[in-house]
Order: C-alpha cells, then structure tokens, then sequence
C-alpha cells in the first residue's frame, strides 16, 4: 500500500506465519511470504515519490532461512534506496518478526504488543514433542549443557507416525499448517480415546 501525493509514505505489511512456502487451504492466501515481501521491496524502489517505508509486523516469525532471506532483503533494499525504514509492531512480533524489524532504523511497538524472542518458544515445543513422541528421557551432557536426550526403545511409534504424517502434508502436499495441526490433535484425541476403552 502507497499513500497517494506527490511524496508518499510506502505501507509494507508482513503477517502471519515467515515460511518460504506458498501457504494453501483454509484460512491462507496462496502467497509465499518471501517473494511478496520482494515484490513488495521492488515495487516500493521503482516508486520515485516514496520517501519512507512503514513495515506494519504481525508475525509470530517462523522459518530461520526465510527470516534471514527477508532481512537480506530489507537491507539490499535500504542500501539501494537510502529511505529510512520504521518498523511499526503490532499485536504479535515474535522471533524471526523481531529478527526482520531490527534491520529497520526505528522500532515502534504498543504497550499491547507481543513480542520476544523464538528460542523459548522453539525449545518448549521441542520438549513437549520429545515428551509425546518417547515414554522416556534421560538427562544427560552434551557440549557442556543439560540436555534431555530421548531413548529410543521408549519410541511411540503412532505419534511418530502422526508426526510424519503431518510432516509431509505440510511440506511436500502444501497444506495449510492449522488445519494439518487440528486434524493432528483430533487424531490424537481419537487414539487416546482408543486406548483407555
């Protein structure tokens, strides 16, 4: 979005989730993030009555790679153009969203936003996964930090399976992830279900 008049203000939206992939299904736009955030860049540089850019986050980031990719971007961007870029947070700016706002010159987020770093997240879902997929962990060393380390004879093998399964319809069929992980939970549900009958 560009403000009309004779000197603009360009307006670059980032949401949702970072992931150089064109997401599909419900609740998604078709789009892969990266290459509009390009686009998006491009457009904005050709645009010679552009004398600022707003980049409006709300993201919880996602994928490292993709992050990096836009940050690259954003600076190439600044580099070629010398317009000052504000980042302007807004609900969510979580990890690689706050990774992309820090290669602007100014950051400006609300009292209500939500905004951090993704290693907390990243490794709290690493340890409930690990938590579902084996019976069992054992504490142990490894480049001089506490790590739990899974034993594999524990395996549950129909949450490994689940997770695969959910694995190859996000990546390779391109399902959106929302529906992938809701269809995944409703599996989980049935399976225990099963069980305790």
């Amino acid at each position: 979005m560009v403000q009309s008049g004779p000197t603009r203000v360009a307006i670059i939206d980032v949401d949702g989730l970072i992931l150089n992939t064109p997401f599909v299904g419900p609740l998604s736009c078709g789009e892969n993030p990266v290459a509009l955030f390009r686009e998006k860049l491009d457009a904005v540089a050709r645009d010679k009555c552009v004398k600022a850019v707003v980049l409006r986050i709300n993201s919880p980031g996602g994928g490292v790679a993709a992050c990096i990719s836009m940050r690259h971007d954003l600076e190439r961007f600044k580099a070629c153009t010398k317009l000052p870029v504000v980042a302007c947070l807004m609900d969510t700016a979580a990890g690689g969203a706050y990774y992309l706002a820090s290669g602007a010159d100014q950051i400006v987020a609300g009292p209500a936003t939500v905004t951090g770093g993704v290693g907390v997240i990243l490794n709290l879902a690493v340890w409930f996964g690990l938590q579902v997929l084996f019976a069992e962990l054992k504490p142990a060393r490894f480049l001089g930090a506490a790590v739990d380390l899974p034993v594999l004879a524990s395996a549950n093998l129909p949450a490994m399976a689940l997770a695969a399964a959910c694995a190859v319809a996000v990546f390779r069929l391109k399902f959106g992830m929302i529906p992938v992980l809701l269809a995944a939970a409703l599996a989980g549900v049935v399976y225990a279900l099963v069980l305790s009958a």
